[in-house]
Parts: structure tokens; C-alpha cells; sequence
């Protein structure tokens, strides 16, 4: 497949602007609050530029920005991307203390984040901050009596005090676009730099991939502070000026009202990633009909390895396409495409690339023909400019010539397809997110009981992976599996998070004094099928179903209850329900259907639906 340069995108952010500005009443982004269109949220970037430039900052400045609201974080990040401005993507659920260690290493000119991480973060008091409240519909007497107030302040309630400013007539496509932090160690933080030349580079070739037309309509609630879901989302459907749905994030709570989402609004592109595949699959076959429609085109699976078996069966179930995606943050969201072109569509590979060149590497340095294994390299418009303020890291991965080294172990086929065959660097995936197994590690390690830890992924049939740790603690500590797990919760991001926490006598060490990675990970494995982390039944239902929910929520079991609530559980967030119902149905050996897993709002429903169904 051949560049082309037809695609609107593959002009920039300047044209990309000038062009959703000549379509004003076209729908840009419906979410919870409704539809936003394309002349408001145009509005909203040139108020936003006002901003930037009462603060004094000019084109390459970098402003970080952090929140859970998909419209803000969405017309934030265009504007920041119109006005040249780097975007230090953040997920507002950063622990402080990395939080902080990431500020210093990206040093951020301005900040955009939640009122309560204001002073979390240490951020109170200056001068360049934007503190984001939350985005609420407009009220039906706001026409007749305006409110005084603006939010106290806070975006966006305050847009309405603010004066349009100036937009940049031409961008450098050199500058930063945005910066994202990859999953690794608080010490060795790496910031991918991705320039305005690489992103709307990469954007022509996604767009131009996917069949994206004037009539298309992306669907896509991933996270949008990983690349996924803020560049194959907002980003790319601002580019080619079409709409992005974004109704609610993914819960396995929702699941069919997603698919009704997507039939109403017409949507042609489904973006997900191969969980969100796999629990469509499981609990919403019922359902075929939400994709086979006039409108729907294909799924896009990107994030993680897709198995062979669920790409075959979801399009068996719901009749539609599946492209395979391969790439990494490194290359803005791609590189190398399995379908939809059928010389390409091979399941078991990642395709072939596109725009961009591909080989393999064998240890030695000597290029691998076909069939023979080694590391995966890449090269292209698309490949990052680096990590930030981080010579050393960049030449480690990055060649004089421009060779991007993945870590990703793989081999190329007769036909020219790709397949990946594991990871060289030690990393976990689990439900699309990268876990750097080292970041965990050292949050735990970090607590006065544990005299030493060692994190690792187990295979697991709905999340890919599972993040579980072995721990050695201090003699005379007294620790339990809940409270460090409340310990790891209170550092970490909620998807790096242990699943599961095994203690062990000492950890296992080889000649060298390191420690023996795979036979931890396998007195791990069986610990927990000892203890019926992999199945066994309780000895009763209610003692199971409490039993579960401590070890998913991070709740000791006598701090639960079966009036305990979704509602008024924190820990009981979207990934610890996934958990938790995938845990019930090993545990009983039980499937649950979807409106069981709906209906799950206490303890003690978990208690009556698993009664009902328990075969035992």
C-alpha cells in the first residue's frame, strides 16, 4: 500500500482547523453531555489560544494536561495541538509521587489539570495553572439568566470570560505535538516525543487504512490519556472533520447499551482493544445484529496481542472485519496492519507494514530472512524523536539511520506478513495497558514490610495478562495481601495495580545472586491454584463471593459486607468489576450472562445471582 496525499489530514493541524471551522454545525464529538459541534468546539480553541497567550507562551512551550472529562481533555489537547504547544498527556490518576517525579523530568511550562490534583501534585499557588472542573449540559434558563459565577474559575465554565486569541498562521513540523509517558520505572521515567510531521503523517495512514470517508463516524471510549484512545479517537476524527462517539467508558457493566450506542449514531469504526473484543464476545453474541448494519465498515484491535482464536471467533459471531494493529507509542499508534485487504488479513500476524519499513534483527546485528526469529525493528515518518531529555534512552533504541528497536521478538513470513512471538524487554500487557513489571515492584518495595519483590505477567483468557507479585517480607512484619494491595493501589495507576500478591518464604535466586525470575513466576502459579486463586469451591456461597471481593477490591474481608455497594466503594471501580465477575465465575464455575453482570450493584446480589446459578 502506497502513500497518498489525499487524505485532509495529511496537511496538519493548521488546514485541519481551517477546515472544521468552514463546517461549523457538523457534529465533532457526542458524548454523555450530548453532541459538541465542529464551530464550538472551534470557538473553544481560539479562547483557549487566548489563554496561552496572556501566560506569554509561544509555539514548542509544553503544558500538561490531566483529566477524566473526554470533552476537556479532547478541545484542551486541539487547541494545545493549533497553538503548537506540547501536550504532556497525564492520566489524572497518577499517584503524587509520580506525578511529581513526571513533572520534573518533562518540566512543563504551563499545567491544565483536575481542581483536586491542584494541590495533590503540588501545583497550588502557580501562576501558569488551569484548574478543570467538570463539564456539565447546559441548563434550559441559562439563555435568560446567566449566572454570575463562572466555575469558580474553572474550565470550562470560565471560557465564557475569556477573549479569542491569535492562532499561529504555519506550525514547524518539527515541533513536539505531544508527549506520553510509557509504563517504567519512577526513576527512569521515558517521555515519548511525537512531532507534528510524525502524528498527522501517521494520521494520513491510519485514515487512508481504515477507509475513512466524509460519511465515517468513529467509535472509540478508550482512555484518552494513552495514544489509543486520544489519537485514534479525537485526534484523528478532528483531523478528517468527522464525528467521534464517545457515550460512556467501557464497563462490562454497559456493554449492550455501547452497542446500542453504536447502532444509533451510525457508527462505521469501532476502536478497541482485545479485551473489550473478548467480553463483546463472551456475554453480547446475542447481540450480532449492532454491527451488521449499512453503516458499520470494521472493528480496529489495537494495544495488545490479539489471539488467533477470538479474532476468528468475533468475526464468526458478529460478522464483521477485525484489523489487527500493531505498534507502540513509539510510533504513534501503528506501523504494521493485518486486513482489511485480504493479502493482509492473516490471522495469527500483524500484516504488514504500511508507510513505513519493517525487518528483523537477530541478536548479532545481522538481518533475519524469513521464518528465522529476532527483534522486531522499525522505521518511518511515524517513529518518535526521541525520549525526552533523555539522549542515552533514545540511542538505545533509536539508530543513526532511523531503526526503531521495539523489544518485541517476531519473524517474517514467506508471504511478507509479520508475527509476533513474545517480548525481549520484560513487560506486561494486560488488558492493552503496558505494565513495566520493574515500576511495580518498586512501589512495593517501597512499603517498611516488604524485604524484597518481584512482579511478572500469568496468562490469563480475558486480560492477556495478570499483574501478580512475589514478595520476601521483613521477619516480625505482618502484612497481608489486602492491605499491600491498598499500599501498591495508593502509587500506582488502577490498571498496574497487583491482581494478586503471593508471599513467600525467600525469593528465588541463581548463581548470580539475581533473582530466578521464571521460578518465581511458578511457585507464584502454585501458590495461587493452592489456595484457589485458579478455581475451588468455598465453603459456602456468601463466604466465596466476600472472599473474591477482598481479593479484587483490596478490601479486607471483615471491612465487607453484603450491603457493600458499587456505589459507595471506591475501590469497586469499571477493571476491579471485570475482576470480579471473571473471579466468581472461576471460583463457582458459573457464566454469568450479561443482565446477571448488570444487575451486580452489592455484595449480596453477587450472593443471589451466584446461588442461582451455582451447578453445585
Amino acid at each position: 500500500m502506497t502513500r497518498s496525499e489525499s487524505s485532509p489530514c495529511a496537511a496538519g493541524m493548521v488546514a485541519a482547523f481551517s477546515a472544521a471551522e468552514a463546517a461549523p454545525r457538523r457534529t465533532f464529538m457526542v458524548d454523555r453531555l450530548g453532541g459538541l459541534s465542529y464551530g464550538e468546539t472551534c470557538a473553544r480553541i481560539r479562547k483557549i489560544a487566548g489563554l496561552l497567550e496572556r501566560w506569554g507562551l509561544r509555539p514548542g512551550a509544553r503544558v500538561l494536561l490531566a483529566s477524566r472529562e473526554d470533552r476537556s481533555t479532547s478541545v484542551l489537547f486541539l487547541a494545545l495541538l493549533r497553538c503548537g504547544m506540547a501536550t504532556v498527556l497525564l492520566d489524572p490518576d497518577t499517584g503524587p509521587d509520580r506525578a511529581r517525579r513526571l513533572i520534573d523530568v518533562s518540566g512543563p511550562d504551563a499545567f491544565m489539570v483536575e481542581q483536586e490534583r491542584v494541590a495533590a501534585w503540588g501545583l497550588a499557588g502557580g501562576a501558569r495553572v488551569l484548574a478543570l472542573g467538570p463539564e456539565t449540559a447546559p441548563g434550559i434558563l441559562e439563555g435568560l439568566f446567566r449566572p454570575r459565577r463562572d466555575g469558580d474559575g474553572r474550565f470550562p465554565g470560565c471560557l465564557r470570560e475569556w477573549a479569542p486569541g491569535a492562532l499561529p498562521e504555519t506550525l514547524d513540523p518539527d515541533l513536539d505535538a505531544y508527549v506520553l509517558f510509557t509504563s517504567g520505572t519512577t526513576l527512569e521515567p521515558k517521555g515519548v516525543r511525537i512531532s507534528h510531521r510524525a502524528l498527522f503523517s501517521h494520521l494520513e495512514t491510519l485514515s487512508r487504512v481504515y477507509g475513512y470517508r466524509p460519511e465515517s463516524c468513529i467509535f472509540n471510549n478508550l482512555i484518552l490519556s494513552h495514544a489509543d484512545g486520544s489519537i485514534q479517537g479525537p485526534v484523528a476524527a478532528f483531523a478528517n472533520g468527522l464525528p467521534v462517539v464517545r457515550p460512556f467508558p467501557f464497563q462490562i457493566q454497559t456493554m449492550e447499551e455501547m452497542l446500542d450506542a453504536l447502532y444509533r449514531h451510525r457508527a462505521t469504526h469501532l476502536i478497541a482493544v482485545p479485551t473489550m473484543l473478548a467480553l463483546l464476545e463472551r456475554y453480547c453474541a446475542g447481540r450480532r445484529e449492532a454491527f451488521r448494519t449499512r453503516d458499520f465498515k470494521l472493528v480496529v484491535s489495537c494495544g495488545a496481542p490479539l489471539e488467533t482464536e477470538l479474532w476468528r471467533q468475533f468475526e464468526t459471531t458478529f460478522g464483521v472485519p477485525v484489523v489487527n494493529v500493531y505498534g507502540l507509542t513509539e510510533t504513534v499508534a501503528g506501523g504494521l496492519f493485518a486486513g482489511p485487504e485480504p493479502a493482509t488479513r492473516r490471522h495469527g500476524t500483524v500484516g504488514r507494514p504500511v508507510d513505513c519499513e519493517a525487518r528483523i534483527v537477530a541478536p548479532g546485528g545481522g538481518v533475519c530472512g524469513p521464518e528465522q526469529p529476532g527483534e522486531v525493528q522499525l522505521r518511518g515518518p511515524m517513529v518518535m524523536a526521541g525520549y525526552l531529555n533523555a539522549p542515552e534512552a533514545t540511542a538505545e533504541v533509536l539508530s543513526p539511520d532511523g531503526w526503531f528497536r521495539t523489544g518485541d521478538l517476531g519473524l517474517r513470513e514467506p508471504d511478507g506478513c509479520y508475527r509476533i512471538l513474545g517480548r525481549i524487554k520484560a513487560l506486561i500487557i494486560r488488558g492493552g495497558f503496558n505494565v513495566h513489571p520493574e515500576e511495580v515492584t518498586e512501589v512495593l518495595q517501597a512499603h517498611p514490610g516488604v524485604a524484597e519483590a518481584v512482579t511478572f505477567g500469568l496468562p490469563d483468557p480475558v486480560w492477556g495478562e495478570q499483574v501478580v507479585s512475589a514478595v520476601a517480607v521483613v521477619p516480625g512484619a505482618e502484612l497481608d495481601e489486602a492491605g499491600l494491595i491498598s499500599h501498591a493501589r495508593a502509587g500506582l495507576e488502577a490498571q498496574k495495580v497487583p491482581s494478586r500478591i503471593v508471599f513467600l518464604p525467600a525469593l528465588p535466586r541463581g548463581r548470580s545472586g539475581k533473582v530466578a525470575l521464571e521460578e518465581a513466576a511458578a511457585m507464584a502459579r502454585a501458590a495461587l491454584q493452592e489456595d484457589g486463586g485458579s478455581g475451588g469451591r468455598p465453603d459456602s456461597v456468601r463466604a466465596g463471593v466476600l472472599a473474591e471481593a477482598s481479593r479484587c477490591f483490596r478490601i479486607p474481608p471483615d471491612a465487607l459486607g453484603l450491603e457493600t455497594s458499587a456505589a459507595a466503594c471506591p475501590e469497586w471501580d469499571s477493571m476491579a468489576h471485570l475482576e470480579f465477575v471473571a473471579g466468581l465465575e472461576a471460583r463457582f464455575g458459573v457464566l454469568m450472562r450479561p443482565d446477571d453482570i448488570m444487575a451486580i450493584g452489592t455484595l449480596g446480589d453477587a450472593v443471589r445471582i451466584v446461588a442461582a446459578l451455582d451447578p453445585g
